[in-house]
């Protein structure tokens, strides 16, 4: 198989405009644990169709993992407005869930985990988190 990564790479020089595609790279690089790199696509995505809500909710979960919640809260609430135009309630109440567990807890040893909805715990370099409804069910 081809590496995922270079293949994104080449189709977005030959297409930069496609949205889709830089989304699709993002979440290639967030697999892989390249959060710079995730974010850098993600906002191409976000500049190229500023109503790409997808790519709100994964650059804010980048954010969140990587411990930045200013950054991951800022991201979703542009991303609720992305939804507002766009007319995506569902995707505008996942936002506001996501924002809702940044809220500080308890300060107890291991909150910072237990604080972010399960999407966004760490669970190893292969793993991608997907909005509810994208979800892969098990075969």
């Amino acid at each position: 198989m081809p590496d995922r990564i270079a293949a994104l790479t080449a189709l977005a020089a030959r297409k930069p405009g496609d949205a889709m595609i830089w989304y699709a790279l993002g979440a290639e690089h967030k697999k892989r644990g390249d959060a710079a790199a995730a974010l850098k696509a993600y906002a191409e995505a976000i500049r190229i169709d500023p109503d790409y809500t997808a790519a709100f909710v994964e650059a804010g979960e980048v954010h969140a993992t990587e411990g930045r919640p200013d950054a991951a809260r800022e991201v979703w609430q542009n991303g609720i407005a992305a939804a507002d135009r766009k007319g995506a309630l569902r995707t505008r109440k996942h936002l506001e869930r996501l924002l809702a567990a940044l809220e500080p807890t308890q300060a107890v040893a291991g909150a910072e985990e237990r604080a972010l909805p399960s999407p966004m715990r760490a669970r190893g370099p292969g793993h991608i988190s997907r909005p509810q409804g994208l979800r892969r069910e098990s075969s």
